[in-house]
């Protein structure tokens, strides 16, 4: 272990006494941070949404409706009936399902 902190003890001193290496050592990191931070986005978006729930529910369709109406969520195009199957199958990320009954 005392051979180990000794070499990197006189390869971090050897990487600071170089001007050019000081400016890549530090430069780097930031220009790269800067970049990334802007590149980068972790906002969801077009997150395909079905629907699972009776025709007649107006509730749901109202949900549906103004979840489409954010923007996040794009209307799924889905060939089952099963919400778990869309899913499973990738038809849809999300799917709303109503519980069934009443009250």
């Amino acid at each position: 272990m005392k051979t180990l902190l000794g070499f990197i003890r006189k390869e971090f001193l050897q990487t600071l006494r170089d001007p050019r290496m000081r400016i890549l050592l530090f430069l780097a990191p930031c220009v790269q941070l800067t970049i990334f931070g802007v590149a980068l986005s972790t906002e969801a978006k077009n997150i395909r949404l079905g629907l699972f729930g009776a025709p007649h529910d107006r509730a749901l369709q109202e949900i549906h409706r103004k979840a489409l109406a954010s923007g996040w969520f794009i209307p799924a195009r889905t060939q089952t009936t099963n919400p778990y199957e869309q899913i499973q199958k990738g038809e849809a990320d999300a799917v709303l399902v109503a519980p069934t009954g009443g009250p």
